[in-house]
């Protein structure tokens, strides 16, 4: 957590650690917020997921699975990309 803004959400699994990066909002009229959050991953092992709200507010996260051969350069490659945009 940086202030009051999360920089991702871990839910730890039987064999994986499931590690979420909040994307952010996109406005009904399709504007995005400045933090509007997209990653940058070379090989791919980011799921991307996105809904829209009732009021047409749409919401999306990166879902990382971290298993025990995962490795763990790339994957704070990607969580310091979360953590860079939010400072800006």
């Amino acid at each position: 957590m940086y202030g009051t803004k999360n920089i991702s959400f871990f839910n730890f699994q039987k064999e994986k650690i499931k590690i979420e990066l909040n994307k952010g909002n996109i406005h009904a009229d399709g504007k995005k917020p400045r933090t509007f959050f997209v990653i940058n991953d070379p090989k791919n092992i980011s799921v991307e997921n996105t809904w829209t709200y009732k009021n047409g507010v749409g919401g999306g996260i990166y879902s990382i699975n971290f298993y025990k051969d995962t490795n763990i350069e790339y994957l704070m490659f990607l969580i310091k990309q979360k953590y860079k945009n939010i400072l800006n």
